[in-house]
């Protein structure tokens, strides 16, 4: 069954040996983490399936799939901050089933050594920090997804936990315009987009996302549009609330930790 979903950001800063004091700038993120990684202690998953908008790009919801995954944070000087976890690809395959008998666009990727991207690698991070342990990974890119199919993909993923414990971790950054230092310079619409993302949370309810035109969603400059919707639809799908942790924007992005546990 699926125990839980998260939202969690990816800013390398957070993890101490990249930010080497830096990370309390973020404060509450850090400690929306720790609190992510403290209250999923004793629901550890079988299997984490994790969103992540830096992996890979494939066609609709793009599965990725080896025996082993594994990364560090080399790229951000941190080669010490690395991550190795196993596979699980059954679980793989019944998300690209099920995914794609409810007519919604799914690809794979199948190699036996699968690299972690920043996205997965920072969540995992705290995680691994907080349980002693990792369970087996499942890694899919919902970038090509459109925002409606990615809150379909979500719900149509409800009934797959019935034979073993689920967790879904869904990273994603909010708007990177929040500042006018801000990586990618200043909107106003930065600060509207992470409003209806933190309303979306509160209500469970993907309408406030629904709401904006494409334009906004242009605007915005976000990697966790599509990450947010599905965990939306997956705790609808499952009739469970999504409870808002954190959220700020200490460097012109938005960051946001979310749960919704059974």
């Amino acid at each position: 069954m699926w125990l839980w979903g998260c939202l969690t950001p990816h800013p390398p800063i957070i993890v101490p040996d990249v930010g080497r004091g830096r990370e309390q700038e973020s404060k509450a993120t850090v400690q929306g983490m720790q609190e992510l990684a403290d209250r999923t202690r004793d629901a550890v998953p079988d299997t984490a399936v994790i969103l992540t908008p830096h992996h890979r790009l494939g066609k609709g919801l793009h599965c990725i799939v080896g025996d082993s995954f594994a990364g560090d944070l080399a790229q951000f000087g941190a080669p010490e901050a690395g991550i190795n976890a196993e596979c699980s690809p059954g679980v793989a395959r019944r998300i690209h089933q099920t995914v794609g008998e409810a007519g919604l666009p799914v690809s794979w990727e199948e190699k036996p050594r699968q690299p972690l991207d920043h996205a997965a690698i920072i969540p995992l991070y705290y995680f691994q920090k907080g349980w002693k342990q990792l369970p087996k990974l499942v890694l899919a890119n919902p970038l090509g997804l459109n925002p409606e199919e990615a809150f379909q993909a979500g719900k149509a993923l409800a009934p797959i936990g019935e034979t073993s414990s689920l967790a879904l971790i869904a990273s994603g950054d909010l708007s990177h315009r929040l500042t006018y230092s801000a990586p990618a310079g200043f909107s106003p619409v930065g600060k509207q987009f992470d409003e209806a993302v933190c309303q979306a949370i509160r209500d469970t309810s993907p309408d406030p996302l629904f709401r904006l035109s494409t334009h906004q969603l242009e605007e915005a400059a976000e990697c966790g549009l599509r990450s947010v919707l599905m965990l939306l639809g997956l705790a609808q799908g499952l009739g469970e609330t999504m409870e808002l942790l954190s959220y700020e924007g200490p460097f012109g992005v938005g960051y946001c930790t979310a749960l919704w546990k059974r």
